[in-house]
């Protein structure tokens, strides 16, 4: 039984409008964390999806986890290029100093449960402390749950330093949001432990703008059109592949038969 994707990567339109349902809040809040601007945020969500529908023709995900995986890396490619365009310095690396530990930290998931707006609030203040390719590896990593090897394909910096990074930027974050939350009584200032809480909880209340749907749902029938005028012509070869095949047979079964037969008369005239 084919599944969704493999649907998808043929031309769907029931399962091409099904990945989309269920994937277009992460794309457009991811967006939207990395890009500060809501059009922006929706320019990249129809983009994202557009090239995901031509990325299946090729590459089929084998389950829902790598296909959410390509989906935010495929993301976060496009934000970064979009974010270099403002600022061609955006992703230098200006400072590794040694880490604390030699892999990358463990973002555990801790249930922030505090006001999430207010708790995002906190967390930007933290974040705006941050250099600007610290900040970036850490949203890819945090809200978009991408591993060190596929920021490092997103970014083209080395894995090694990126587990410099995000080690020292759990060490920054950790100590300005522990001073934030001197400061204020209420618990309302997540530890770092309880970000990627807040991202998750503020993108299942993120609302997706209509005219996205609109959009991605014009790109799928076009698709969807496209690929069905593909059909017959493939038919068209598959048939004429196999009646060649056939044809192949039929003279090799000739060819045998009148080899057996010359053999036989060549034996009868030896005897004679």
């Amino acid at each position: 039984m084919a599944t969704v994707y493999e649907k998808a990567a043929k031309g769907n339109k029931k399962a091409m409008l099904a990945l989309y349902e269920s994937n277009k809040q992460r794309v457009y809040y991811f967006s939207r964390i990395l890009l500060e601007d809501d059009l922006k945020a929706s320019k990249a969500t129809v983009k994202v999806f557009n090239e995901i529908w031509k990325r299946l023709e090729t590459e089929v995900p084998e389950c829902d986890a790598d296909f959410k995986a390509l989906l935010m890396q495929r993301t976060a490619k496009y934000c970064c290029n979009e974010i270099l365009k403002a600022d061609a310095n955006a992703f230098q690396v200006k400072k590794l100093p040694e880490p604390e530990q030699d892999k990358s930290p463990e973002l555990d998931t801790e249930i922030f449960e505090g006001d999430s707006e207010n708790g995002l609030s906190h967390l930007n203040s933290a974040l705006s402390k941050l250099d600007s390719c610290r900040k970036y590896i850490f949203l890819m990593y945090a809200a978009g749950r991408l591993t060190v090897r596929r920021i490092s394909r997103v970014t083209k910096i080395k894995e090694s330093s990126l587990t410099m990074l995000l080690s020292t930027t759990e060490t920054q974050l950790s100590n300005t949001l522990k001073r934030l939350s001197a400061k204020d009584s209420r618990s309302d200032v997540p530890t770092y432990n309880q970000t990627a809480s807040i991202f998750q909880n503020i993108e299942k209340s993120t609302k997706v703008p209509e005219s996205i749907d609109a959009e991605i749902f014009n790109a799928i029938e076009s698709i969807v059109k496209v690929r069905k005028k593909r059909l017959p012509k493939k038919a068209i070869i598959i048939s004429g592949i196999s009646l060649l095949v056939v044809f192949a047979i039929i003279i090799s079964a000739v060819c045998i038969k009148a080899s057996s037969k010359d053999a036989e008369d060549n034996t009868v005239t030896s005897y004679e």
